[in-house]
Formats: C-alpha cells, sequence, structure tokens
C-alpha cells in the first residue's frame, strides 16, 4: 500500500493508474493460483478461475464447492492493519456449458469513528463485499468463452454516518486450448488466455469525489506435459508452466481541487501513460515526484507446478511490478487431491512490502461429480 500525499506547493495533479479501493478484487485469492504467482489467466478448471478469467470455470461434468480455512489473513500489523479475505465459491460444468458463483468479503478491520471535533463516538467494521454469477460456453473443442455478472460494495464512514459505494461490473474472458500426444504415450498442453476482469462504473460516496473500480486487464500463457506412463489410470507425473500479464485499468488525479477520476472506458485508454510513484519535498521548493513508465505498472507472473499421480502438487512462482507501484512476491505452495476433497495451500517466502511477507491462504475443495463416480481413483 502505497501512500501518494499531495503538497500544497505544487498546483500539478498528483496521478495514479491503481486503486486501493474494493481492495478484495485486487488480490490474489486462491492458493492455488496464488502459490503459481497469480494472473493464471490461461490455466482452466481450477478453484481460482473464478476471480481471473470467467472462460476457464468448471471441471469436465463435475460440482466444485471450494472454501475458505482459517480466515486468511491478508495483511497484518501492530500498527493499523488486520486485514481478512474470504472468498466461497461454486462452479458446475456440463456439456459445453460451465456456471458458477462466488461471494467474496474483505475486511479491512475495526476502525474509529469521530465526531467533527475529533472526539471518538463509537467504532465501525469496515469491509468489502463481492458477489460474482459467472457463465461459460465451449465455442469448440478450441475455444471457450465466458463472461460475469457482479455487484460490489464497500462502506465508507464520514463522521457520524457510513455510507456504501456500490458498483455494478462485467468481466469478459477468452480461452483456447490445444493437445498434441507424443510418441511415449505422454501429451503436451499449450494453451492462452485474456480476461478484462471487474469492469464497470465508478462509485459514488454522498458529494465526495468518485471511488474507482479496480478494473483488471489479464494477458497469459501455459505449457503443460503429462506423461504417458501411469498408475491406476492416473499419469505418474505433470509438468506445469505458465507466464502472464495483469494492469489495473485505473487513472486518478488527485490536487487542490479535489480527485479527477477517469471513467471505465476512458480509462481503458487514459491508463497507458506513465504514473507518479513516491513524492517528498524539494529542499529548493516544490516537490520532487518519481514517474512509473507503463512497462513499470504492468505485473507480471510467473509459475511452475510438479504434480505426482494427481495426488500431490508442489508450485512455486513469482509476480513482480515497479516497487514504487505495488509489491513483488516470491510464492511457493502444496496441494493434495484425495479425489473428492482437496486441499490448496500457498504463502509468500519473500516480498518487497513488508506488510505482505506473512501473506498466506488456505483452502479446501470439494469435487462432485455430476453421476455420482470419479473414473481413476486408487481405492
Amino acid at each position: 500500500m502505497v501512500a501518494q500525499p499531495v503538497f500544497a506547493q505544487s498546483d500539478e495533479p498528483v496521478v495514479t493508474n491503481r486503486t486501493l479501493s474494493y481492495l478484495g478484487l485486487s488480490v490474489t485469492n486462491d492458493p492455488g493460483q496464488y502459490a503459481l504467482g497469480g494472473g493464471t489467466v490461461a490455466l482452466r478448471g481450477r478453484p481460482g478461475a473464478v476471480d481471473v478469467n470467467p472462460a476457464a470455470i468448471g471441471e469436465n461434468e463435475t460440482v466444485q464447492v471450494g472454501v475458505d480455512v482459517g480466515g486468511n489473513p491478508v495483511l497484518q500489523s501492530d500498527f493499523i492493519f488486520d486485514q481478512t479475505l474470504t472468498s466461497p465459491f461454486v462452479t458446475v460444468k456440463s456439456g459445453r456449458w460451465a456456471a458458477g458463483l462466488q461471494f467474496l468479503q474483505f475486511s479491512y478491520g475495526r476502525f474509529q469513528r469521530r465526531a467533527p471535533n475529533g472526539d471518538v463516538v463509537g467504532s465501525y467494521d469496515k469491509h468489502h463485499r463481492t458477489v460474482k454469477a459467472v457463465g461459460a460456453y465451449e465455442v469448440s473443442q478450441t475455444w471457450t468463452v465466458g463472461t460475469a455478472l457482479g455487484y460490489s460494495t464497500e462502506n465508507f464512514i464520514t463522521f457520524q454516518e457510513t455510507d456504501d459505494a456500490r458498483s455494478v461490473t462485467i468481466d469478459l474472458g477468452i480461452h483456447g486450448r490445444w493437445e498434441r500426444s507424443l510418441g511415449n504415450g505422454g501429451q503436451l498442453r499449450p494453451s492462452i488466455g485474456a480476461s478484462l476482469t471487474d469492469f464497470g462504473s465508478n462509485s459514488q460516496i454522498t458529494d465526495r469525489t468518485d471511488i474507482a473500480t479496480p478494473t483488471r486487464l489479464h494477458l497469459g500463457g501455459a505449457l503443460a506435459y503429462e506423461s504417458g506412463s501411469t498408475w491406476k489410470g492416473r499419469a505418474r507425473f505433470k509438468l506445469l508452466g505458465h507466464v502472464a500479464m495483469s494492469k489495473q485499468m485505473v487513472r486518478i488525479e488527485s490536487g487542490r481541487n479535489g480527485r479527477d477520476v477517469a471513467g471505465p472506458f476512458a480509462a481503458l485508454v487514459e491508463t497507458w501513460r506513465p504514473s507518479d510513484g513516491s513524492s517528498q519535498p524539494d529542499p529548493n521548493g516544490g516537490i520532487i515526484r518519481s514517474s512509473i513508465g507503463v512497462w513499470g505498472q504492468i505485473e507480471k507472473h510467473m509459475g511452475v507446478e510438479v504434480k505426482a499421480f494427481d495426488i500431490a502438487s508442489l508450485r512455486i512462482g513469482k509476480n513482480f511490478v515497479s516497487d514504487q507501484f505495488s509489491s513483488s512476491e516470491t510464492v511457493v505452495g502444496v496441494g493434495l487431491n484425495f479425489v473428492y476433497v482437496r486441499l490448496d495451500y500457498g504463502t509468500a517466502i519473500a516480498s518487497s512490502s513488508e506488510y505482505r511477507e506473512d501473506l498466506s491462504f488456505l483452502r479446501i475443495t470439494a469435487s462432485i461429480p455430476l453421476d455420482g463416480t470419479f473414473d481413476h481413483h486408487w481405492w
């Protein structure tokens, strides 16, 4: 989280191409995709697809139900932060169609409510909530398209009253996947994906400046290899690698006369310009500002997964971006798949932000086949 003060000595506005409003939509909240560095727009059938690419949701002829375990500490500090995130979901895929539903709550913690004279008159819990309905359709054996409709709220305190920001958003996504058989019986599966998530109108709190919605553009590819040798119908090992890029599509200018927040369509164009980084007073007068180019604003993601017998998975991933724009992380994770139930865990082992070094996620997901039975289980 980066504070960007506006100094009275300057008439020029401070420009940023990101927002901290609706923060739960900007955090990778699935441990499987988090451990792969996030941005897994090209991976299909995984629980985290609901957040990244609506075209990638759903496992064939299966209902997936996932819930977070343990409250998921997100940002914790003895100073001000005590934030948690939870995002239960359900998806189902039958034939060419897939559908899903997700509820997300990001809790910022408890804050004091103060009167205009500064006296504490109470406290309130600040949170962001989103409900999202998702659908996808296989246009062909290669291509799938998807969309989602979301409704988000976030409460803001104005002296003795709490007001809600509200935003209706849509997601659009496309996913392509190919398969090639190798001479040793193995399979090679390249895939690509692209999506625009949480695109919607800005919100307004009473007579205050608009609150930007964290629209994000995703683009990426992946390559998976599956061995030809099997055990009880399961591949003895699988290897997966992915790379991706993502960017918030936001443009905010803050100055003496308030904040000017670009509308959703204007932001799609205006965000491809430099953004201000940290600012500090100049000893000779005025202020000194650093500038972040477009490449520094783009978040890069990469990750590798090794899977044994479709039971145990080891993952390592990294995301990186300009430290003046956001935080970069190196993440590891594990997964255990017991056919009907799977556990996924991811945790950061290095971060450019001291507030994110302990970021971790744990999720349990139930997989229920539509016909009641699974092929290739081991008992």
